[in-house]
């Protein structure tokens, strides 16, 4: 923001150079700047829009984090314009300002007909404000889709460990079966080639704890911290390193069985370390 301006000047300030067409019967393409009195609705409308109808004579340096970005929100919609693009605009912020400013952006895009074009790192951001997420790497797309779809049904490794935890092993397709770390599971129907090498993903949460006499997956617990919500276990099973989400207590060096339903199993094609 400007600090020399109020919060009103800074708004307003990208409408002192926009022109506009007003015909008139002998002048068809006339152009003239919008009038004082049109800036002063138009600012009046994004700032009750964003809720900060009480700072618009304030400075600055003398507004939150929260009430600055609300002010450059407002300067880039006051134009109306027919997409926004928004360069991680939550970066600097702490993250309770960040869950806030959120839930703020989300109602906003929900009261204005523009397109958001949003860039993050943050896969919670992806996640909860997109319609549709582009996964990029290097500058290539790795997948398009709603964040169902990319979050459930993954392309590649990249995009599987990108966006949330994922347990990523190899196995073999077998038809409605897959084979990995020595047992057969029941999968949904993909279309591999019978015995085709395959990435399995499995979410941590996707994981059942159920009796170990019962389990086809049984490991030990190396790591378990509780997050909340859940705790977060690392398991050992055959050398390999598995994240669980589970609301059971285990200790470290304790035995577990797990199981996975079919519906929680994804492949995918063996892309080397994408």
């Amino acid at each position: 923001l400007y600090p020399h301006m109020t919060v009103f000047d800074n708004i307003a300030y990208p409408l002192k150079f926009v022109k506009y067409k007003d015909p008139l019967p002998n002048k068809p393409d006339n152009v003239r700047h919008l009038t004082k009195k049109e800036i002063e609705k138009r600012v009046l409308e994004a700032a009750k829009l964003l809720e900060i109808e009480e700072l618009l004579d304030r400075k600055p340096k003398h507004l939150s984090g929260g009430q600055r970005q609300r002010v450059a929100i407002g300067r880039a919609i006051v134009r109306n314009p027919k997409v926004l693009l928004m360069d991680e605009p939550l970066s600097n912020l702490d993250a309770k300002l960040r869950n806030q400013m959120r839930a703020e952006i989300i109602n906003l895009r929900e009261k204005i007909k523009t397109t958001f074009i949003y860039v993050t790192h943050d896969q919670i951001e992806a996640m909860t404000l997109g319609d549709r997420i582009v996964v990029m790497k290097d500058g290539v797309i790795q997948q398009l889709g709603t964040p169902k779809d990319i979050y459930n049904e993954p392309v590649n490794r990249y995009v599987a460990t990108f966006v949330g935890e994922s347990n990523i092993i190899p196995g073999t397709y077998l038809g409605k079966k897959e084979a990995f770390l020595g047992s057969e599971f029941d999968c949904l129907d993909y279309p591999f080639a019978v015995n085709e090498p395959v990435d399995v993903v499995i979410r941590p949460e996707d994981f059942d704890v159920i009796d170990h006499e019962k389990a086809k997956l049984t490991g030990i617990v190396t790591s378990s911290i509780f997050k909340g919500v859940h705790n977060e276990l690392l398991v050992d099973i055959q050398g390999h390193e598995f994240i669980v989400n589970t609301y059971e207590n285990y200790a470290v060096g304790e035995p577990i069985g797990l199981k996975v339903d079919p519906y929680e199993i994804h492949l995918m094609k063996v892309q080397g370390n994408e």
